[in-house]
């Protein structure tokens, strides 16, 4: 009793045989990998949504109060955090106030936790609800400890 090897096989041996087809095949191979990766840098990179927004601007606002430490070896105030770290908001063409604001229109939080020593330090966002969590649930936060500069 003779058992007949499955199909994919024949497909297998018929391209091992026949260089031709099989540098078609290849050929394929790449072409459809180049055209995902295109595809996937495409998609990925036109992905502004409000989240994507939120982590932007929470991160240069991140990078304004580093700015801010950097220069006179403090953390500003939580009370007037924004005036502090005004002279840094800068994008190389003009102030933009928008980095104050979340992908929903939501003004950021700085939030230092005196009851830790050091304080811990937070700026976050209300997240997509909108509501305060305390930057945890759905809200976005980034704490300063994350910085190259620990909290002093």
């Amino acid at each position: 009793m003779v058992i007949a090897p499955p199909i994919h096989s024949k497909w297998v041996l018929l391209m091992i045989n026949n260089p031709k087809i099989l540098r078609y095949v290849l050929a394929a191979l790449v072409l459809a990998s180049i055209f995902l990766l295109i595809y996937s840098f495409i998609y990925t990179s036109n992905n502004t949504g409000p989240d994507v927004t939120t982590r932007i601007h929470l991160n240069k606002i991140c990078n304004c109060m580093n700015a801010y430490y950097t220069e006179k070896q403090t953390w500003p105030l939580a009370t007037a955090w924004k005036g502090a770290i005004y002279p840094y908001v800068y994008d190389g063409n003009h102030l933009d106030f928008d980095y104050f604001n979340d992908g929903w229109g939501n003004e950021f939080v700085y939030l230092v936790d005196v009851s830790t020593t050091p304080p811990h330090r937070a700026v976050y966002s209300f997240g997509p609800d909108g509501h305060d969590n305390n930057g945890k649930g759905d809200d976005i936060s980034k704490y300063l400890s994350e910085l190259k500069h620990l909290v002093p």
